[in-house]
C-alpha cells in the first residue's frame, strides 16, 4: 500500500524539511531577505533559494491549471443537463457506461467497477477535457485546445488583477 511512503516522508520532513524551513523563514525575516539573498550569509547554500523559489513557480503554474480546469468545470455545468452525467455525447465510446444500471460496485468477475473507469464522468475529464485519445503518449503532446487555454488566460488575469496593488493592510 501507500502507507509505506509516510515512513520517509515523515522522518525527512522531521529531519530536513521542517528545520530547513524555518530556517530560511527565521533568517529571511531577521535580514529582511528575499528566497534568494538570505543565503549570501553562506554561499554554499544559495542554490537551496533558487531551488525554493523554481519549486514555487512550478506550483504557481500547477495550481493555475487545476483552477482553469474547476473554471472549465463551472462553465460546462451551465447546461440544462451536466455532461458527465450520462453516455451519447462527442467525447464518449461504445465502452461509455452509466453506473447507476449497477446495483453492485463489483462486476460479475470480480472486477471493481471503478477500476475500469468507463463511467461519464471520468470519460468527459479524459476525452472531452484532455482529450487523452487523441494523443498516443507522453512524446505526442498536440496542441493546446483553445477553451482550456481561454480558461487559463481568464485565471492569469483574475490573478494579475487580484495581485496588482499589492497587499493592503489596515
Amino acid at each position: 500500500g501507500g502507507g509505506a511512503f509516510l515512513i520517509p516522508y515523515v522522518l525527512f520532513l522531521v529531519i530536513a524539511g521542517m528545520p530547513l524551513f524555518y530556517m530560511e523563514l527565521a533568517l529571511g525575516q531577521y535580514n529582511r531577505e528575499g528566497a534568494a539573498t538570505v543565503w549570501k550569509i553562506c554561499p554554499v547554500f544559495k542554490g537551496v533559494g533558487y531551488t525554493v523559489i523554481i519549486i514555487a513557480l512550478y506550483v504557481g503554474f500547477y495550481y493555475n491549471v487545476i483552477i482553469a480546469w474547476s473554471l472549465y468545470y463551472l462553465y460546462s455545468s451551465f447546461t440544462h443537463e451536466l455532461p458527465w452525467m450520462k453516455c451519447g455525447h462527442p467525447w464518449n465510446n461504445e465502452n461509455c457506461t452509466n453506473p447507476n444500471i449497477f446495483n453492485a460496485s463489483s462486476l460479475s468477475n470480480g472486477t471493481k467497477y471503478s477500476k475500469i473507469k468507463l463511467t461519464p464522468a471520468a470519460q468527459f475529464y479524459e476525452r472531452g477535457v484532455l482529450n487523452l485519445h487523441e494523443s498516443q503518449g507522453i512524446h505526442d503532446l498536440g496542441l493546446p485546445h483553445w477553451k482550456l487555454t481561454l480558461c487559463l488566460v481568464v485565471v492569469v488575469f483574475i490573478l494579475y488583477f487580484s495581485l496588482w496593488k499589492g497587499v493592503k493592510t489596515s
